[in-house]
């Protein structure tokens, strides 16, 4: 039986945490701690899609900069060309 007839998601992602720790000083000593995500769930079934911002690769970056191109217009000749591709 597939996850697809059973009604099952193809992803759980349950009680998710990404905590970034936040040091201070000549030792680098943890003083706190930012919290990106913190207790999120979620499934994805079959056919959805999960949608992510992220941001250009510093080589982009520097290609932007070495072209005198706009980053935008080449994230975006980026990411519709992978969209094609698949």
């Amino acid at each position: 039986m597939t996850p697809e007839t059973a009604g099952e998601p193809l992803l759980r992602v349950e009680g998710l945490k990404v905590h970034f720790p936040v040091t201070r000083g000549l030792l680098r000593r943890r003083v706190g701690a930012v919290r990106a995500v913190d207790d999120v769930s979620f499934d994805i079934a079959a056919g959805e899609t999960l949608g992510a911002l992220v941001r250009p690769s510093i080589i982009l970056e520097i290609y932007a900069i070495m072209t005198k191109s706009y980053i935008l217009e080449l994230f975006v000749a980026a990411v519709g060309t992978a969209l094609i591709a698949v």
